[in-house]
């Protein structure tokens, strides 16, 4: 998802709130509030970031935890195949997509 959020001051619409407090002129009211929208905007976007991460991390174990039960799942196929037991459906269905 993507979004744009023009901010500007009707007084001094020439202000950028990215510039900070220093750059406000005359202690305009409308300024101030635009540097702190902006805050709140940057803030908003790196939760965001921060939940995104935290996903791809979730995601990350979980890919890891499957990998490591289809690794499982190889080797009792490996062993059975050698000591000639029978493979259980699961197995039979790992060993038919090699």
């Amino acid at each position: 998802m993507a979004f744009k959020l023009v901010l500007a001051c009707p007084r001094h619409p020439k202000y950028d709130p990215r510039k900070g407090l220093d750059a406000i002129v005359g202690g305009c009211p409308n300024c101030f509030a635009l540097v702190d929208l902006a805050l709140d905007v940057e803030r908003v976007k790196r939760k965001m970031e921060q939940r995104m991460f935290t996903s791809l991390k979730d995601l990350e174990r979980h890919e890891q935890k499957q990998a490591e039960k289809v690794l499982e799942t190889a080797r009792r196929v490996v062993r059975k195949v050698r000591e000639g037991e029978e493979l259980e459906l699961d197995e039979q269905r790992l060993l038919n997509s090699i």
